[in-house]
């Protein structure tokens, strides 16, 4: 036979006809593609020996055991996949060693297209139809296991039918009830097949299977088999399954199975409505038995794995399998493929289910009657032998004796228990009765209840013991306590927010990895020395719920007690103490002192602190070496006089009691110090004289729970690590982004992290920050001291004031005059005269006569500012406050620079921001001129580098730059000598609206300047005509076109670029 790759491909008619415009080499390889695609080793043909075996088990399954064989070893692999050939009567061209070794394409070509015609025969031989639907192949496999009594095999329901006589039989089989006649064996003609049929068809019809749509004739001519055998499959597998419905009719149980099926597989995340079903099928058998399929583990990028294993978990529970394993793989498989399947999986699950949770129970509950006697020093387990354990439960559970001793009869000692629980846990003599040894799970959780879980509901009440009700009772409150989902369900789950509720610090519920949860929940509670009476085997959706309320008991109780330790350990009180004493030495770090938390002062580290913190020296010097206690304590007297001059107010007037009572030092001395001096000043009311310390706390509370009100996790001061960083964040938002989706450890290592960067203080142990009896003044103390470290390093009002100082210096340029401020003196008062000189340039004016150019006194300063101002008021600046008040500030040390801040803005917007960056607005808010010139939603404060450099790339003067580092840009900007006031680091923070308008407005006239200097003079633009006249006279030929250029008319400028685009290789250089 001649295997000519041509015929082949021609022969197919799903090959496309752009296919068949390619060669037929091309088209056959991409078929083989498409088979292989799903094998991973196959793929792109890579490996030619597994890529056939892939191909042979991709279009005939079963014929290679592609899953078996040793992918590692080539030759066996080829071996494997030749043999397979010869089984399909399909010839070799080549022996497995000249395919491992590699063989021309033209050879492997024509292997390949023998195959596809050999597998095409084959198909045809074996009635294996090309478009045969999942369905139908479902459907007759069913049929084969109903009718494997009689030995009889269904292909196809269609074919296998059309005689009558297999149809009889199995509806015989499936119903239990015989036909009215016996069928014709002998079949002569077509009308023995209808008769055959008809008789198989009435006994559906008398029991309501199907209706008269169907006949006898239908199915004789090898049609609407499958519309007979689906009604069967429902009625038989089923509907039983919904026997404690109400209502399932043959119509309408396939849905009401689906849903049964969809509320089981609801927690399972990864699937939607049953796809990808083969996770579906898994999470299905999971629900029942996760001890055959652990569906976390499984590879959920294909079907494959999951297949894998519901073929692996059919077979050991001896459930048919109607599908083929490649076809389990299948993302999407029809409803009426999958559910005859599942049909036949659940009663089995059901039945394993129900023996996995009566293990469980068992297991659950004397785990925890054996935990009880070893609380209590008891060495007799309970267990099956002989019943003592039993009996020393019940002793010590009641605190009673046993009126008499063990016996030896195991029954005995059980009804010797039964009698000392019969009152207190409500036990009747039937209970006894069915207390015995070899099924007592019911009898001791009626034990459990009474001792285990109702003292853990609130309000229990031993002496009206109700069980049902104590049972409501704690679900109700294990429902409260783990909040948005039901435990039951998810047990892991329950358990993790029930160990978060009391120990937050030890688990971040928030931040958990919902669907690993198990492992985490149970390292947790080895790791805090809980005991429990599940194991993580135990961890599947639908946990017994005696066995889950038991152990949510048990795991209350030891959370409780977890807590109450800690109180003990740990007292909020002292981690208070250690950060006052902490932040104290830590301001006083400088000089080389620390303040000694236990015994009385010498001085000299209290005046250290006095004069860091109020800012100068003492007004009545301390005694360095004191040489009695009178002398201390005559030292400590001058500080505390020194902070009360400065409205630090003391609770306490006694030094002597202050400086030998250690906790009265650092509670009543240090602490109201540390308020005045690091929350005052960052609280709305900062003036000294109007200090009031519960309402300066109050109000820094209130401000820092406005800068974090945005982040996540923080509510109040509930989570210190994530206050923290979210303060951080607010004074640098580029370098320190506020991260979201942390757990409350990886918030407080990157917390600790970000400190140790800026160099912040510390000032509590890393265990304290998620301590339950954290003090809310500890925090407040944390974040003060960190906030003042921050406004130190981020000090805005100076970066400011050197920006707006370097605008004012590039006009300073124009007219030869001395710089108004240069860097180092950004945090200094600038001369009144300088400001006037600055208002002759920005106006045009010359200043008055009165003008004092060299200023001897206050009153030269403020007569220099009101001459400004008032310069500045005739050029229709308008000022928010009055001149007097104005000038007033401008020569208070306290203000001045403040002012001058605000006196220098109104002038950049007025004199540049709007003319240079051509913004027609009259307020001068930074914000609303933002929003005239912001493009692409970059904010101008957020994206300084962005807008800076689509500001100088729309200039023009060089080459496009796209997305620089900030060190990047300040590079360009040198190159360019174009004024940039920012530093490279300056421009990775979030930088003021008003001050990246200030640099867009140098850069702005700058630009202009240089556009200026660069354009041509006329007399190049006539030499530029004439070189391009010249080459289009050139292009003539070429073109056939004698258009000559002129710059005053567009149309002649287009022909240029048209002609000289072909003609010269420097046009684009040109027409640039």
């Amino acid at each position: 036979m001649n295997y000519s790759i041509k015929d082949v491909i021609e022969d197919e008619e799903e090959i496309s006809s752009k296919d068949k415009k390619q060669s037929h080499s091309k088209a056959l390889m991409q078929w083989c593609c498409e088979c292989v695609g799903e094998y991973k080793e196959a793929n792109n043909f890579k490996n030619v020996p597994i890529a056939l075996a892939a191909l042979i088990d991709y279009n005939i399954p079963g014929i290679i055991d592609y899953d078996g064989i040793d992918h590692s070893d080539s030759l066996e692999v080829a071996t494997a996949a030749l043999h397979s050939c010869e089984q399909l009567n399909i010839p070799v061209f080549f022996d497995a060693e000249d395919l491992v070794r590699g063989v021309d394409e033209k050879t492997l070509m024509t292997q390949i297209a023998a195959m596809k015609l050999g597998f095409k025969q084959y198909k045809v031989k074996h009635k294996v139809l090309e478009n045969e639907s999942l369905t139908s192949k479902v459907f007759a496999r069913w049929c084969t296991l109903q009718l494997k009594p009689h030995d009889i095999k269904i292909n196809n329901c269609n074919f296998d039918f059309e005689n009558g006589v297999n149809l009889i039989k199995l509806v015989e089989t499936v119903t239990g009830q015989k036909t009215e006649s016996e069928p014709n064996l002998s079949c002569t003609d077509f009308d023995h097949l209808v008769e055959n049929c008809e008789l198989g068809l009435s006994v559906l019809r008398n029991i309501g299977i199907i209706d008269d749509s169907i006949t006898g004739n239908d199915i004789a001519n090898a049609t609407k088999a499958d519309d007979i055998v689906w009604p069967m499959i429902v009625k038989h597998d089923i509907i039983p399954i919904l026997k404690d419905q109400d209502d399932v009719t043959i119509q309408n149980a396939p849905d009401k199975f689906k849903e049964h099926i969809l509320k089981t597989i609801e927690p399972y995340d990864d699937v939607q409505d049953m796809v990808p079903t083969p996770l579906a099928v898994a999470a299905y058998i999971n629900s029942y038995l996760p001890n055959q399929i652990n569906f976390s583990d499984l590879d959920k990028s294909t079907g494959k794995d999951a297949a894998r294993k519901i073929v692996e978990v059919c077979k050991n529970l001896g459930v048919p399998l109607l599908l083929e394993p490649r076809e389990l793989e299948i993302r999407n498989i029809p409803d009426t493929a999958i559910l005859p399947q599942l049909a036949l999986l659940q009663p089995v699950l059901e039945e394993e289910r129900k023996k996995l949770i009566e293990k469980t129970e068992r297991k659950a509950f004397i785990k925890w009657a054996n935990k009880v006697l070893d609380d209590n020093n008891v060495c007799e387990p309970v267990n099956q032998e002989n019943g003592k354990g039993f009996v020393k439960l019940a002793e010590v559970l009641t605190g009673e004796k046993a009126p008499h001793e063990y016996s030896e009869d195991p029954s005995e000692n059980m009804k010797l228990s039964s009698d000392l629980f019969k009152d207190k846990c409500l036990i009747s003599d039937e209970d006894i009765e069915a207390g015995k040894l070899d099924d007592n799970n019911d009898y001791l959780r009626k034990i459990a209840t009474r001792y285990a879980i109702l003292p853990e509901v609130e309000g229990g009440d031993e002496e009206n013991y109700d069980p049902e009700k104590t049972i409501a009772d704690f679900k109700n409150w294990c429902e409260e306590a783990t909040k948005d989902f039901d435990g039951i369900i998810h047990p892991e789950l329950a358990m993790a927010a029930l160990i978060s509720k009391y120990l937050p610090h030890e688990l971040d519920y928030e931040n958990l990895d919902k669907k690993n949860a198990t492992p985490v929940v149970f390292g947790k509670c080895e790791d805090l020395g809980i005991d429990l009476i599940v194991e993580e085997s135990d961890m599947y959706p639908g946990l017994d719920e005696k066995v889950f309320l038991l152990q949510m008991a048990l795991l209350k109780d030891q959370l409780e007690k977890l807590v109450e330790e800690e109180k003990d350990h740990v007292d909020g009180q002292s981690i208070l103490d250690s950060a006052i004493i902490r932040f104290s030495n830590f301001i006083i770090q400088p000089r080389d002192v620390q303040i000694d938390d236990e015994n009385p002062e010498d001085g000299n580290a209290i005046s250290a602190l006095a004069e860091e913190l109020i800012g100068h020296s003492l007004a009545e010097p301390i005694e360095s070496n004191p040489e009695n206690d009178e002398a201390k304590t005559q030292n400590f007297r001058k500080v505390m006089k020194e902070f009360e001059n400065d409205h630090v107010k003391f609770a306490n007037d006694s030094p002597e009691e202050l400086n030998n009572d250690p906790k009265k030092k650092k509670n009543e001395f240090l602490w109201p110090i540390l308020v005045r001096y690091t929350m005052l000043p960052h609280s709305h009311n900062t003036e000294p004289e109007d200090y009031e310390e519960n309402a300066t706390i109050s109000d820094f509370k209130s401000i820092i729970l406005d800068i974090t009100s945005g982040c996540e996790g923080v509510d109040e001061l509930n989570n210190l690590p994530r206050n923290i960083l979210g303060v951080i964040s607010y004074y640098n938002p580029v370098r320190y982004p506020y991260l979201e989706g942390l757990s409350d450890e990886e918030a407080l290592d990157k917390m600790l992290q970000y400190c140790e960067e800026l160099e912040l203080p510390v000032i509590l142990d890393k265990d304290d920050f998620l301590s339950p009896v954290l003090p809310e003044k500890a925090s407040l103390l944390q974040l003060a001291a960190i906030t003042d470290s921050l406004q130190k390093i981020y000090n805005k009002e100076v970066n400011e004031r050197f920006v707006l100082s370097q605008w004012a210096n590039e006009k300073f340029k124009q007219k030869d005059l001395d710089p108004l401020l240069n860097e180092e003196e950004a945090n200094t008062v600038t001369d009144s005269a300088a400001f006037v000189k600055l208002a002759e340039t920005l106006t045009g004016k010359q200043a008055p006569e009165n003008f004092h150019e060299s200023p001897q006194s206050p009153e030269d300063e403020k007569e220099n500012y009101e001459i400004a101002l008032n310069m500045f008021k005739e050029d229709d600046i308008k000022y928010e406050d009055e001149i007097p008040q104005i000038i007033a500030e401008l020569v208070d040390p306290k203000e001045c620079i403040r002012r001058q801040n605000l006196l220098l803005w109104p002038l950049v917007a007025h004199y540049d921001v709007k003319k240079a960056l051509n913004v027609d607005e009259e307020s001068i808010d930074p914000e609303v001129l933002s929003q005239e010139i912001i493009e692409d939603d970059k904010p101008l404060e957020a994206n300084p580098v962005f807008n800076i450099t689509k500001f100088i790339n729309n200039g023009e003067l060089d080459a496009p730059q796209e997305n620089p580092s900030p060190q990047e840009l300040i590079d360009r900007c040198s190159v360019l000598e174009l004024p940039m006031v920012f530093s490279a680091e300056d421009l990775e923070y979030e930088i003021p609206q008003k001050l990246v308008l200030v640099q867009l407005s140098l850069l702005a006239n700058a630009i202009d300047d240089k556009k200026e200097a660069m354009r041509p003079h006329p007399l190049d633009d006539k030499i530029l005509i004439r070189w391009a006249n010249n080459i289009l006279e050139e292009c003539q030929d070429h073109k056939g076109d004698k258009t000559s250029y002129n710059n005053d008319e567009l149309e002649d400028y287009k022909k240029l670029s048209e002609t000289t685009f072909d003609a010269r290789d420097d046009l684009p250089l040109l027409l640039k």
